[in-house]
């Protein structure tokens, strides 16, 4: 009952953030399918929120748990996590059930045709769609210089595959050697950051003088990093050392804005929540791709499916 007071409650609040522009004059609208847990879908309501006032949008909470006795004997536990609840209408329109997915109003309310039509998938790319579709609204997302552009690109997926892959190897697995290896790679990949964050003499972001795509990758992660700490030890704190600084100076300027404050979950229901992954009783894609070795954005749709 709390996790779903908790997702209606943010589902509501953010469906009212985006009005329309102050001049009356009309902005793009788009219907979002989320999960106040998923930290994936946290990067598309970062974008959302960043070009607040440009566009507007409804959010569905698609996605919800159940538990149910061990069935595989890959899971240490005597219960597992499984989806019970997908969103009907996100599997409409987005057959393989993950979150985030944008789509246009036309489809959404279209009776007939095709209803994969206008529709968009996987985070980093729905991050540069959302910017894309406001032109870069007041404060662009993306650098206006293509080469600026490519290198985002290329570091938000590095980000993605060697930080924030991670963060589910610390907890799935359940062997302490191997939640170790993943958590020293964690804190190697944000000294790398932090070196990216040092280049920039604007702000202490990854480039220019606001959150760009980069910044938008890492963040949903880097604000549950002390998940660690209440499930592994204080042995998996982020430490304050010196090639750190620019990372902590960067989170910090992170939640120094209000525009992502209002998006962050309820901790204290984020943890609970999370505990499914600590226990590696999880059985979602990510967490079954993790439990059979490999990385978690290595998950395969058919293999690592959760529709039993």
């Amino acid at each position: 009952r709390a996790r779903a007071f908790v997702a209606r409650r943010i589902s509501r609040r953010a469906s009212r953030l985006a009005p329309m522009s102050a001049r009356g004059a009309a902005v793009p609208h788009l219907h979002y399918f989320s999960a106040w847990f998923c930290p994936f879908a946290h990067r598309a309501t970062l974008a959302l929120e960043h070009h607040h006032g440009h566009l507007t949008y409804d959010w569905e909470e698609a996605l919800g748990w159940e538990k149910r006795r061990a069935t595989d004997a890959s899971v240490e536990t005597a219960h597992e996590n499984w989806y019970h609840y997908k969103s009907p209408a996100l599997l409409k329109h987005n057959p393989l059930g993950m979150v985030p997915t944008l789509v246009s109003p036309e489809t959404y309310n279209a009776k007939r045709g095709d209803a994969t039509k206008n529709v968009v998938t996987e985070s980093l790319v729905c991050v540069q769609f959302i910017d894309e579709i406001v032109r870069g609204g007041t404060t662009p997302i993306m650098s206006s210089c293509p080469y600026e552009r490519a290198r985002a690109r290329v570091d938000a997926d590095w980000v993605n595959k060697q930080i924030c892959s991670k963060y589910y190897h610390v907890l799935v697995r359940q062997n302490p050697a191997e939640q170790r290896e993943a958590f020293e790679a964690i804190i190697e990949g944000l000294e790398r950051f932090a070196s990216w964050c040092d280049e920039n003499k604007k702000s202490p972001f990854y480039s220019g003088e606001a959150p760009g795509l980069v910044d938008y990758a890492l963040f949903p992660w880097a604000w549950r990093l002390p998940v660690f700490e209440h499930y592994r030890g204080a042995d998996y704190a982020i430490p304050k050392t010196a090639a750190l600084a620019s990372y902590h100076a960067w989170l910090d300027a992170m939640l120094a804005r209000e525009q992502v404050r209002k998006t962050l979950p309820d901790w204290a229901a984020y943890l609970e929540h999370i505990g499914r992954y600590a226990d590696g009783s999880a059985r979602s894609k990510v967490a079954n791709a993790v439990r059979s070795g490999r990385a978690a954005h290595e998950y395969d749709d058919e293999l690592d499916d959760t529709k039993k």
